[in-house]
């Protein structure tokens, strides 16, 4: 991989490789390429990368200049920022914790509920023994306290007689209110709710499934952003460098297999803000004919670097891609 245009412009710093083999790296910035002269082989930040170990400044770099076999700089590091899924022990412990807390909340309930019934049904009953001084014997009287009222007891006669209150007096109210409230209440509501019901239904019809992120001319990629156009007629690509903020040689160095001159209908790689060709890899635009692929599984049909084709995709793990969908393929640099 060191036999590049690049490597021949601009050596790359010596101690520049794969994690697994020092004496080949990529010809590009990537998360691939590691420096050897720490203690332990370290992923280098991209950045870094592009200005020093790819190019003549490696001498310049603080690790180059530093004892060999030292520890590597944390802030020199490559941060993989790919949104990091739960792991399985930890998806399963946070289940756990909701579902206990939810049977904790349904035993409260539960209990609660339980609890008012029971007082409900224990409270009323209450049972007093009242004495009679006529003949010295005693009468007990069960009664419910909280229906019926107290009864009065007859010292002279020795008999208990409950007082008569009890007769019912709330029924003939409940019998004349319910005719009128009706008739006038249930017509207006009706009236003034069945125009607006059919509105929200059509908005909700219009509304699109979610759009892929991986649509031609939607910008990708992690910290460098692409995007795959199609020319249209009367586009050229020096107006397709000045709307993007890059240059005509950058887009030459970005795609794979360009045939010039450019034709409409013609598919091309896009840097977006980007000047320096120095270590840029080459694309190749690829359309997903699969109904639904991992980008795993897409990235071994492809027979591309996993890695590599995450990231400048944009890809999270085991994400889903669809028919349709436009992927950059990652290609070693052209000599």
């Amino acid at each position: 991989m060191k036999n590049t245009l690049y490597d021949q412009q601009e050596p790359a710093c010596p101690y520049l490789g794969i994690s697994n083999d020092p004496d080949s790296h990529m010809a590009f910035s990537s998360p691939a390429n590691h420096c050897h002269r720490s203690k332990t082989p370290a992923s280098i930040n991209l950045e870094h990368q592009g200005k020093y170990c790819l190019g003549r400044l490696h001498k310049e770099c603080i690790v180059y200049q530093a004892e060999e076999g030292g520890t590597f700089p944390a802030q020199l590091r490559y941060r993989q920022e790919i949104k990091e899924n739960l792991s399985g022990s930890a998806l399963l412990s946070r289940w756990a914790a909701v579902i206990l807390f939810f049977l904790l909340a349904v035993a409260f309930g539960l209990w609660a509920i339980g609890g008012f019934q029971d007082f409900i049904v224990r409270a009323p009953t209450q049972s007093s023994s009242l004495p009679l001084t006529s003949d010295g014997s005693e009468m007990t009287a069960t009664y419910n306290a909280g229906i019926l009222p107290s009864p009065t007891v007859d010292p002279l006669a020795g008999t208990l007689t409950p007082s008569p209150t009890f007769t019912v007096t709330p029924f003939p109210t409940l019998t004349s209110t319910p005719t009128k409230t009706r008739t006038v209440t249930l017509t207006p509501t009706i009236t003034g709710t069945a125009t607006p019901s059919s509105t929200p239904s059509a908005t909700l019809t219009i509304t699109p499934a979610s759009l892929s992120r991986h649509a031609l001319d939607t910008p990708i990629g992690r910290v460098q952003k692409y995007l795959i156009h199609r020319i249209k007629m009367g586009e050229n690509l020096t107006n397709l460098a000045d709307q993007h903020g890059t240059t005509v040689e950058v887009i030459l160095a970005a795609n794979y297999s360009l045939a010039l001159p450019i034709q409409a209908g013609a598919l091309l790689v896009v840097p977006i803000d980007m000047t320096n060709p120095l270590g840029l890899p080459v694309f190749e635009p690829y359309e997903v004919t699969h109904e639904e692929i991992t980008a795993e599984q897409l990235a071994d049909v492809l027979d591309v670097d996993l890695v590599l084709f995450k990231y400048f995709n944009d890809c999270s793990d085991n994400e889903l891609l669809h028919r349709g969908d436009w992927m950059l393929i990652p290609h070693q640099a052209q000599k």
